[in-house]
């Protein structure tokens, strides 16, 4: 049972940047419906490379709904979408909302670590990126509490994934990139997830994600006037770590809590705490026992996960 939230873990903890990143795909039939709310609240921010203190805090409100579908053993299709509201202003006290950008993804598993034992699961996904509604940030007004850059674009990745112990853990390296419109800069990202099953039905897991534009302007710097079209423009370069804990119910729903927090140097970002629940139903066949626990495919093969290779 607790297998099943392998997928999920590395689906649900960045939601906020669209990264569907599991190489593990659900179950053949099997859809999850996914609701997340999440906080974030900053009381500093990186002007460039330069850390100030904000007059008050920024706090942004997201309510994401997202969903995941096993097509085939080797194909799944994401979507995600989301309201947003969020406030700040250093004098009157304004509200931003909106559509959160929107995601709809697909992944292909090219390599399954249980057909060939000396390799990583190792998935490929396309997705494309549909700009929100909600306002940008204006320099002019002191509103800086625009949630993203609000382009469209187009997202690749190369997701890998290893089970060890039996599958008790889970490890999972992420890179990807993605193409954005005007006027806002490419930008590429990078994640790592560790997580371990505790007993049948708990987990944790730690993430660490770095994303980063490759080119684009400082915030106050050359060439920066205050516009929207300015905050889209920046190079924005930041590092999370994240926490989180889940539960597996009797009959596979999953419940999550996870803390995020901006560490390290950044720049033109929030140094944000993020605070996030998650909710996962799973609609459609009920997944086989192998289904729902890759190792017992693997012991039946070929002995214990990791036998073979020595982990």
């Amino acid at each position: 049972m607790k297998r099943i939230i392998l997928f999920c873990i590395a689906l649900l903890i960045p939601l906020f940047s669209f990264a569907a990143n599991s190489p593990w795909l659900p179950p053949v039939g099997v859809l999850n419906l996914i609701a997340a709310p999440t906080q974030e609240n900053a009381r500093r921010f990186y002007f460039g490379t330069r850390r100030e203190d904000l007059p008050r805090t920024i706090n942004i409100l997201n309510i994401w709904g997202a969903a995941d579908y096993g097509i085939s053993d080797d194909w799944a299709v994401d979507a995600i979408t989301g309201y947003v509201s969020s406030t700040f202003s250093g004098g009157e006290k304004k509200v931003f909302t909106g559509r959160q950008d929107s995601a709809l993804g697909f992944r292909y598993r090219v390599v399954d670590e249980f057909k060939h034992r000396k390799w990583p699961t190792i998935t490929l996904r396309l997705a494309g990126i549909l700009k929100g509604t909600y306002p940008l940030s204006n320099g002019f007004t002191g509103d800086l509490q625009s949630p993203g850059d609000r382009v469209n674009a187009v997202e690749t990745d190369l997701i890998l994934g290893r089970l060890i112990t039996n599958g008790d853990i889970s490890l999972a390296l992420e890179g990807g990139y993605l193409f954005k419109g005007s006027p806002s800069p490419q930008e590429y990202f990078v994640n790592f997830t560790f997580a371990e099953g505790i007993g049948q039905h708990f987990n944790y897991n730690i993430q660490f994600r770095r994303q980063a534009n490759t080119s684009g302007i400082d915030i106050g710097g050359p060439g920066f006037q205050g516009f929207g079209r300015d905050f889209q423009m920046t190079k924005e370069i930041k590092n999370y770590l994240s926490f989180g804990i889940g539960y597996t119910t009797t009959s596979n729903s999953y419940i999550a809590f996870d803390y995020s927090r901006v560490i390290g140097q950044g720049r033109n970002t929030k140094i944000s705490t993020i605070y996030s629940a998650f909710f996962v139903i799973p609609i459609g066949q009920k997944p086989t026992a192998k289904q729902i626990d890759p190792a017992i495919e693997a012991q039946e093969a070929t002995g214990p996960v990791g036998a073979t290779t020595g982990i």
